[in-house]
């Protein structure tokens, strides 16, 4: 039997990025496709899918005489969507094991065959049957932020999360850290009995999906207690379900410090944000691992920008008059990346807290970005003064500008870090001397540096193997062949 079903290429130009976001780096056929499905009375669903996520696309538009249920090898459709122009129509045609794409190339008809894969490879969707809850764009928002604020680290599972935190019945939170800062928003109000970490997956950040429409949230719980439940996202035409993460989020107000620790704070108005955008990528110090800058305010409540070259003799001193500053004469060095992300995301009133957990807090309308502070040891120190020497910003020339490195730099130390946040035990006694445990702190992380170092080596020693493999099936080739060759020589008769 032949099935065949027409897709606008238009809306395939649309739909392919979201589908790669779930397809990744995958290397098994069937994770590197998608299954195209649709009966004679409904719409087209198209699918993505891995071990831990599912994405659907609903197409409208997708025409068919009969049912079709087909997989797709995803870079043969890429491939002929990319050759044709928005206007044109992709047919997909199966005649027994048979698939074939078939478009149009200056008004003449191309035939691509694609390899065909059992439809019982598929893996099974979940199925959640869970009331869905809608949010909105503040929502769409709020954990875009937390997620990039979530850590990058396959060994911390639980922080590669944004956490729906509504513990606190009157203000719910959208949490998201990676040990070195720390992002929460409470303007919520989730209709949802347990708290709950969402993965970072890199569908929910692509602007397709965030674009189409208010969201709908549902959760499926784990069907038997060594499980993990379910998460569905819905949007207007787009449905992804992931799998949740099994453990619990760290203590994450821990680290907000009492309101007595504030030193000083200051406000930033639009001049204050544009300067100190456009000076910090400009400032020496960018290769550095930490990339730090100072905040400096001097006794006459002066905000100043100070960064230690390490060819320069002195340091770079950038003031920011328009600034409104409060508070004790007081300095701390910060991840220049952090910096920027918070004033880009419109945080402008900052408050210091200098002294037992240095920290800065970026903050604006129920929104609050903690960023730890480095330590003078963990950069370049910066000469400090009650008046730093001001450098006017012209001497920090245009050809210094470079582009900012990704936001994976080391774990920055502090004197009591962000990534503390894992420690359950009540404030009073975190704020206890702890040399022993910063001692089995740092053991643990020889431990893991020396254990990431083993797993490189197998990884490396594998690779020997299968080469070593290789080689062996290829000398027993030329065995066998010249064992031929012998035999053949043994039959000639003179």
């Amino acid at each position: 039997m032949t099935t065949e079903i027409q897709l606008p290429a238009a809306e395939l130009k649309q739909a392919l990025p979201g589908f790669n976001k779930i397809i990744g780096k995958s290397t098994l056929p069937i994770f590197r496709s998608i299954r195209i499905v649709k009966t004679s009375a409904a719409p087209a669903y198209l699918q993505a899918a891995n071990l831990d996520e599912f994405a659907t696309l609903t197409l409208e538009s997708a025409s068919s005489l009969r049912a079709v249920d087909v997989i797709v090898p995803v870079e043969a459709l890429t491939k002929v969507t990319k050759a044709c122009s928005p206007s044109d129509t992709i047919r997909i045609i199966q005649q027994g094991g048979q698939i074939k794409l078939v478009y149009a190339i200056a008004n003449n008809l191309v035939d691509l065959a694609v390899p065909s894969i059992d439809l019982d490879e598929w893996p099974h969707v979940p199925t959640i049957d869970q009331d869905s809850i809608t949010v909105g764009d503040g929502f769409k928002s709020a954990i875009k932020a937390a997620l990039d604020c979530s850590s990058e680290d396959e060994s911390r599972p639980v922080l590669q999360s944004a956490f729906l935190d509504v513990s606190d019945r009157k203000a719910h939170y959208v949490v998201g850290t990676n040990g070195r800062h720390l992002f929460a928003a409470n303007s919520f109000a989730f209709d949802l009995k347990d708290s709950l970490m969402v993965p970072h997956r890199p569908f929910l950040t692509w602007k397709g999906f965030i674009d189409d429409g208010d969201w709908k949230l549902s959760i499926q719980g784990p069907a038997k207690e060594d499980e993990v439940g379910w998460i569905r996202v819905e949007s207007n035409h787009w449905k992804l379900i992931t799998k949740q993460i099994a453990g619990s989020y760290p203590n994450w107000r821990q680290v907000l410090p009492k309101a007595n620790g504030k030193e000083a704070t200051a406000l930033l108005n639009r001049e204050a944000v544009e300067l100190i955008l456009d000076v910090v990528p400009k400032l020496p110090g960018a290769e550095d691992i930490n990339q730090p800058v100072s905040l400096v305010i001097t006794s006459e409540r002066k905000l100043v920008l100070q960064v230690q070259g390490k060819d320069t003799e002195s340091p770079v001193t950038i003031p920011v008059p328009a600034a409104t500053v409060r508070g004790n004469a007081v300095t701390v060095q910060v991840n220049r990346n952090y910096l920027s992300k918070a004033l880009k995301w419109g945080l402008i009133e900052v408050e210091f807290y200098p002294k037992e957990m240095p920290i800065l807090i970026f903050k604006s309308e129920g929104t609050r970005l903690v960023i730890a502070c480095l330590r003078a040891d963990d950069a370049p120190p910066t000469t400090q003064s009650q008046q730093p020497k001001t450098n006017p910003p012209a001497q920090v020339s245009s050809s210094e500008t470079q582009e900012q490195p990704t936001e994976e730099s080391p774990p920055m130390k502090t004197a009591n870090r962000i990534e503390q946040v894992q420690n359950t035990q009540p404030a009073t006694q975190a704020e206890q001397p702890t040399s022993a445990f910063k001692q089995a702190m740092e053991h643990v992380e020889k431990i893991k540096d020396s254990l990431k170092t083993v797993v490189s080596d197998l990884n490396d020693l594998l690779k020997t193997l299968a080469q070593a493999q290789k080689e062996k099936r290829a000398t027993e080739k030329e065995i066998e062949s010249i064992r031929e060759s012998l035999q053949s020589l043994q039959r000639i008769r003179i």
